[in-house]
């Protein structure tokens, strides 16, 4: 092997190139590179932060969440009687009604999610949805409490998610649901607000709610399913 070109005294690093043969000979240098001091590499525009894996073993393909256990109408009637309820209930039956929430809620989070982020990142109903979303999640953490009202408290959370999550989920698939027969109300039917705008029934089943009232029905509107999001969801 040659002598290396001797390094000069204000060099801050010297690289000697030099040429290797096929069979491992290195034959005279063909260049030298040298690094003074007064040289100082230019910022890393990358940052301290790597990029994130994109690999499929870290980020797989987005599946389906599982199906409700129940429809979105049957649980928004369980979850709004107990919030309708001023007498307090009997500990094992808040029990009941926790343990039955806490099925609803873990079932409805992801499916609202998986919704909500198959729209457009602006859309204002996905935003609400994605919100609710979070709440819910954090009032699954919450651990049953030995003080009965307390844990009354906790399970009125719970239940004011799955109101809101059904309501979230009816929106964004584009689906009303009659409060009253549970059915869908399909485009051409005629139907009338309930208690807020966003809630529906049927006009055939209104009757139902004015003997004891003896309220007028209120005029019908006709189902259209022009819009994405027919209703705007209750919020948490």
């Amino acid at each position: 092997m040659p002598n290396p070109t001797p390094h000069p005294p204000a060099a801050k690093m010297t690289i000697e190139v030099y040429t290797v043969t096929r069979d491992g000979a290195v034959t005279s240098p063909r260049t030298t590179v040298v690094v003074p001091h007064t040289y100082e590499p230019p910022p890393d525009q990358r940052g301290p932060q790597l990029p994130p894996c994109a690999c499929p073993l870290h980020h797989p393909a987005p599946t389906a969440p599982a199906p409700l256990p129940s429809s979105t109408g049957i649980m928004r009637a369980y979850a709004s009687w107990l919030l309708d309820q001023t007498a307090v209930p009997r500990v094992a039956t808040t029990q009941r009604f926790g343990r039955d929430f806490h099925a609803y809620v873990t079932a409805l989070v992801p499916a609202t999610e998986h919704l909500a982020r198959a729209l457009a990142p602006d859309d204002i109903p996905a935003a609400l949805a994605l919100v609710s979303a979070d709440t819910a999640r954090r009032r699954l953490a919450e651990r049953p409490d030995a003080v009965a009202a307390r844990d009354l408290a906790r399970v009125r959370r719970l239940a004011q998610s799955v109101v809101a999550l059904c309501d979230h989920h009816d929106a964004l698939t584009g689906v009303l649901m009659c409060l009253i027969c549970d059915r869908p109300i399909e485009p051409g039917d005629c139907h009338v607000a309930y208690d807020t705008p966003s809630r529906r029934i049927h006009r055939r089943c209104a009757p139902a709610l004015t003997p004891a009232t003896r309220s007028p029905v209120p005029r019908c509107t006709r189902a259209v399913r022009n819009s994405p999001h027919p209703a705007p969801p209750r919020s948490t």
